[in-house]
């Protein structure tokens, strides 16, 4: 399991990076924040969580990326802008269950 997430972390980085040597920053900056989700839910798994700020921030970048995609970019990029408010999601139930743990330990 840790290594398929680790191949498709590297996956979605290495797209993002290529996407932007090709001048498409939209789709560059998609690959890699999808990267950056999948970064941090693996180090979730690995039980070394990054602090709660950094959920939230992805969590607003997902979000917006996945609005801007959705309502903004013509041809609407319908299919990636679902997958970044989903990941987003995913993202917010992950920083409640880590605020929900810090909270029981105090």
């Amino acid at each position: 399991m840790r290594f398929f997430q680790v191949l498709i972390m590297a996956a979605f980085i290495g797209l993002g990076i290529y996407y932007l040597f090709e001048a498409e920053n939209e789709r560059a900056v998609y690959y890699l924040l999808i990267g950056l989700y999948f970064f941090v839910s693996y180090l979730e798994m690995l039980g070394r969580p990054f602090s709660r700020g950094i959920y939230l921030i992805v969590f607003i970048l997902l979000s917006t990326n996945g609005i801007v995609s959705l309502f903004f970019l013509q041809p609407a990029e319908v299919f990636s802008g679902l997958i970044s408010l989903f990941l987003a999601i995913m993202l917010l139930q992950s920083y409640r269950r880590i605020r929900r743990i810090s909270s029981h330990k105090e």
